[in-house]
């Protein structure tokens, strides 16, 4: 005997794949403190890549202390104190894979 999928479901699965929503992953209840700028994300995302502030800073044709004050703000932002912790949030909230 075929199963018939059930129309309920398969409407939650596409509502949940559209917004990008994954189950399988744990949630949070960390919300950022205000936005991160398109550069933020960019440098978190190399964070997260494991790139140093050097490398970062030649990639985006900025200074390592200007790579420092950007992270200082994502830091911020992100209610953390560490390049770890930041990575670790960032992939919670879902900002890098």
């Amino acid at each position: 005997m075929l199963e018939h999928a059930d129309p309920d479901r398969s409407f939650v699965e596409r509502i949940l794949a559209a917004t990008g929503t994954d189950l399988s992953r744990p949630r949070t209840n960390r919300a950022l403190t205000e936005p991160l700028s398109d550069r933020e994300l960019q440098m978190l995302s190399m964070l997260a890549n494991g790139d140093s502030n050097r490398e970062i800073g030649r990639a985006l044709y900025i200074s390592e202390n200007t790579v420092k004050y950007h992270l200082k703000n994502i830091y911020s932002k992100l209610t953390v104190n560490s390049r770890t912790q930041a990575i670790s949030v960032a992939r919670q909230l879902r900002l890098v894979d």
